[in-house]
C-alpha cells in the first residue's frame, strides 16, 4: 500500500476450490473484505457466488472489448461504472515491466471523497496496481510480489542488509569470572542480494571483503572489526547473477583489559570494502545492558 491512507501490506491469495451450485468456484482471501468464491467464466467474465442468495454477480469482463463498460459487483461502497480503458498498456510496477496489461477505470460515484479510480492487471499474473480516492488522501496497491503455481515474481532490486543476534547483550560477570564469559559476543551477518534479472559484479582492492565499525551514543568509534586482521593486497571480485552473497562475523562486545562494554546504546555498522565504501552499507542499533551477577 502507498500514500498517505495506506495501511501496511495486503496479501491476496487463492486458498481452495469449492464445488456448489453445479460450478468449481475458488475461494480468494485478502481481495476484498470478506472472503470471496469466484470462478472464471467463458468470455473473460470473472464472477462471484453469493451463499446467501445463491446468485452469481459480476466483477470483470476481462475479454470485452476497449471502450466496453459494465456495472461490476465488486464489493466496495463506492464504485462507479466500469470501462475497459486499453489492453495492451505498458506499465511499470515494482516486480517489473508489463506490456500487454488491461486497464479498467471506475466513473464518478455518489461518494465525495471515496472510490476506485483505476485498475491494472496483468495475464497469467492479477493486479499490478489499484488507484483510490479515500477521505483521508490517495491511496494505491502496487504488486511487490507474485507467486503463481511454481513461478515467484519478486520485486527487482539489488540490496544489502546487516542483522545482528539480539538487540540487547548482557555481560556475564556470574562467578567464576573469564574474559570468554564477562564480554558477550554479537554475532553479525551481512547479505547483498541480487534480485534483477542482471548481473551484479563488485571489485575489491584487496583480500577484504567487508568492515564493521561500532560507535556509542555519543557517535565516537569504539571498535572496528579490520583493526586486528592483516589482508592479502591481491583484487578481488564477486559476480551476483542473480543470487545472494551472506558475510558474518563475531564481535566481542568488550574494552581493553577484557572488560564488557558499559551499559548504554550503540550501533553497529557495515559496508563492503568495494571501491566506494558507501555503495553497500548498513546500521542497527543495540544495547548493552546491566551485568548479570
Amino acid at each position: 500500500m502507498e500514500g498517505r491512507a495506506a495501511s501496511g501490506n495486503v496479501t491476496a491469495r487463492v486458498t481452495e476450490s469449492v464445488e456448489t451450485a453445479g460450478q468449481q468456484y475458488f475461494r480468494l482471501e485478502g481481495f476484498t473484505p470478506q472472503s470471496a468464491l469466484v470462478r472464471l467464466a467463458s468470455q473473460g467474465r470473472l464472477l462471484e457466488f453469493r451463499p446467501d442468495s445463491g446468485t452469481e454477480h459480476l466483477w470483470y469482463e476481462f475479454a470485452a472489448a476497449e471502450g466496453a463498460t459494465w456495472r461490476s459487483e465488486l464489493p466496495h461502497p463506492c464504485l462507479g461504472a466500469a470501462t475497459l480503458s486499453s489492453r495492451d498498456s505498458s506499465v511499470e510496477v515494482p516486480v517489473g515491466r508489463f506490456y500487454d496489461a488491461v486497464v479498467i477505470r471506475y466513473g464518478a460515484t455518489i461518494c465525495a471523497d471515496a472510490g476506485i479510480q483505476e485498475e491494472i492487471f496483468a495475464p497469467e499474473i492479477g493486479l499490478l496496481r489499484r488507484t483510490e480516492t479515500t477521505i483521508a488522501g490517495p491511496r494505491s496497491m502496487v504488486l511487490t510480489e507474485a507467486r503463481v503455481g511454481s513461478r515467484v515474481i519478486r520485486f527487482s532490486a539489488i540490496s544489502f542488509r546487516l542483522s545482528i543476534d539480539q538487540p540487547v547483550y548482557f555481560p556475564n560477570l556470574m562467578p567464576p569470572v573469564t574474559p570468554e564469559r564477562a564480554v558477550p559476543v554479537m554475532r553479525a551477518r551481512m547479505t547483498i542480494r541480487n534480485d534483477t534479472n542482471f548481473p551484479l559484479r563488485l571489485d575489491f582492492p584487496s583480500g577484504q571483503r567487508f568492515d564493521l565499525l561500532i560507535r556509542d551514543s555519543r557517535g565516537q568509534d569504539i571498535y572496528r572489526w579490520s583493526a586486528t586482521r592483516l589482508f592479502t593486497q591481491e583484487m578481488g571480485m564477486l559476480e551476483l547473477s542473480p543470487g545472494e552473497k551472506i558475510f558474518s562475523a563475531e564481535i566481542p562486545l568488550g574494552q581493553p583489559a577484557d572488560q564488557p562494554l558499559p551499559r548504554g546504546r550503540y550501533v553497529v555498522e557495515a559496508w563492503l570494502t568495494t571501491g566506494d565504501p558507501s555503495a553497500y552499507r548498513a546500521s542497527v542499533g543495540f544495547e548493552v545492558s546491566e551485568p548479570v551477577f
